[in-house]
């Protein structure tokens, strides 16, 4: 798969998953921070799609910050014991991580190219 369509999956899943956990937890206002990362993940779409590396860099740190914000949701619905809460939560660490990886496979290639060039 190519890095632009990684991150429109991750946005799509971050705004439907984002919206899921909305309804499930009575409308509570903060989990509405998660579709607003998606759509903000979104506006990478166009130039990962051109390669431009600066943004794919920018893409790359925004996934990582979605990631790490991500844990304390997680940390707080295990100590809740809510077993949804857990499983949403988890898919998108899970789906930010497996981004992450594109995006370092990426670099690998691009750059290990350009070592062994040199």
């Amino acid at each position: 798969m190519r890095l632009y369509q990684i991150n429109l999956i991750l946005c799509l899943a971050l705004v439907f998953i984002g919206l899921w956990s909305y309804e499930a937890s009575g409308r509570d206002a903060h989990t509405l921070s998660v579709p607003v990362m998606g759509i903000l993940l979104s506006l990478f779409h166009r130039p990962l799609k051109a390669g431009n590396e600066k943004m794919i860099k920018g893409a790359m740190a925004s996934t990582l910050l979605v990631f790490i914000i991500m844990l304390f949701p997680l940390r707080n619905s295990i100590l809740a014991d809510h077993t949804m809460a857990i499983f949403r939560v988890s898919l998108v660490l899970v789906l930010c991580a497996i981004a992450l990886i594109y995006y370092y496979r990426y670099f690998r290639v691009a750059h290990g190219n350009e070592n062994q060039m040199s």
